[in-house]
């Protein structure tokens, strides 16, 4: 995990393409760039953003504390259902200068962040682009125990642009 989106595995991975501004509440196209992939992997859920932010945009990367909440500055979130039940998720959040929060989330609505998982994350800048590389082991989180060969989870990414005061999301809801 080094923030840099460059591995050959990307390219079989995943990716959620519908992104919508939700905040202000408009589900329309999104002023800049964003891509979220999912890999599934032996070893755990391994995530990538890559966010188009031009460098007339400035980036607010303050350093916060871990479950900071407020989370300040640009973020992107990875919530996941990993049960595909909707009786709990895993809120995992990356600010551009590093910081994380992560919390349990119940009722679709309570954030609990007393949960704090081991996984692992990098931020990556470049002039026009910033990426968030995640991984999340399995032995970290819960999970219903199953004879499948392969499952469903259920996927939630977010951007937020602080600059603009805009959250974009995928899906847009």
């Amino acid at each position: 995990v080094d923030g840099h989106i460059n591995e050959a595995q990307w390219q079989s991975a995943r990716s959620c393409n519908d992104w919508q501004r939700i905040r202000p509440f408009a589900r329309d196209q999104p002023a800049y760039g964003n891509e979220l992939y999912i890999l599934s992997t032996e070893h755990g859920l391994v995530a990538a953003f890559i966010l188009d932010e031009p460098s007339s945009i400035p980036r607010i990367k303050p350093r916060t504390p871990r479950d900071a909440e407020p989370l300040i500055g640009d973020t992107v979130s990875l919530m996941v259902d990993f049960d595909a039940n909707a009786q709990i998720g895993y809120e995992f959040t990356v600010g551009l200068a590093g910081g994380i929060r992560d919390r349990l989330i119940t009722n679709q609505n309570n954030f609990d962040s007393d949960w704090d998982g081991d996984w692992q994350h990098a931020v990556h800048e470049t002039e026009n682009h910033w990426f968030v590389e995640l991984f999340i082991p399995w032995s970290s989180i819960g999970m219903r125990e199953s004879n499948a060969a392969t499952g469903t989870i259920g996927v939630y990414g977010t951007r937020y642009l602080f600059e603009r005061g805009e959250r974009y999301a995928c899906p847009g809801i």
